[in-house]
């Protein structure tokens, strides 16, 4: 498994990007799918609770070994998403879970609001860091 930490500043190019014909939503979390123009609304809604925040789009690929294509259902890749999500501290924010079906690797984009429902930043800091341990984690559960 391997982390990619993006940096993104437009929900409408972020979310128009992973919703690519290849594509199957896995799950949502405070926005409403399937419309990208309607997600991308959600998304920008919650950015008014904290508008001081500039880079508030939160974009991370997950990506497997093409080894692993035969077992990676779409559950377990939920399921480690989420715990990727939850050793991230990317917690109690709208996301939206991505399954990309145009490489040969399973993969999955995650794509979040660094503005959390109570309107605090999600913090961007140490993000490669964090995404280094999280990986390595999970790769040996």
């Amino acid at each position: 498994m391997v982390g990619k930490v993006i940096s993104g500043s437009s929900f409408s190019g972020t979310v128009g990007y992973v919703m690519k014909e290849e594509s199957r939503i896995l799950e949502a979390e405070g926005i409403m799918p399937p419309e990208v123009k309607d997600m991308v609304q959600d998304f920008k809604d919650q950015t008014l609770l904290n508008p001081r925040l500039k880079n508030n789009v939160g974009h991370i690929s997950l990506s497997f070994s093409p080894k692993d294509a035969p077992r990676m259902t779409d559950a377990l890749m939920t399921q480690i998403a989420k715990e990727y999500m939850q050793k991230m501290g990317i917690t109690d924010t709208q996301y939206l879970l991505v399954r990309h079906l145009d490489q040969p690797h399973p993969h999955c984009h995650l794509v979040y609001n660094r503005i959390g429902y109570d309107g605090k930043v999600i913090s961007s800091q140490g993000d490669y860091k964090r995404n280094e341990i999280a990986t390595k984690l999970l790769k040996n559960k």
